[in-house]
């Protein structure tokens, strides 16, 4: 199998339009003609890009699951029972197991009824 080498101008044009965003690195890949791990690797970091500050690519914008990592706080203190309804689990608070049933009302509402697809939590 041979591999055909991609021109530097298209690796600056995706290096560009990643720079830009409001795009997708799937997108990319799909107008540059790149596979998507390349562009992966250009947006990461990792695939040196001719003519680009090799810094300017790796941070990227918050997520919406990135914001909510934020709001997690990990569980210390002493082994208590949670006092959470449905719940009793021996746990530090807060307690995650209820932390994930909310999660799940919130972005699953019809999983989360009785009778839905998934086992409740």
């Amino acid at each position: 199998m041979s591999y055909k080498r991609i021109p530097d101008s298209t690796i600056e044009r995706a290096a560009e339009m990643l720079i830009a965003g409001g795009t997708t690195q799937r997108v990319v890949a799909k107008v540059t003609g790149i596979s998507t791990s390349l562009i992966s690797q250009i947006a990461t970091g990792k695939r040196p890009v001719p003519g680009v500050e090799p810094g300017l690519l790796v941070p990227r914008p918050a997520r919406k699951d990135d914001r909510d990592q934020e709001k997690f706080t990990p569980p210390s203190g002493p082994l208590v029972r949670c006092p959470g309804p449905d719940c009793g689990a021996m746990t530090q608070m807060p307690c995650v197991a209820c932390g994930a049933r909310a999660w799940k009302r919130k972005h699953w509402p019809n999983f989360a009824q009785p009778g839905g697809n998934w086992k409740q939590l």
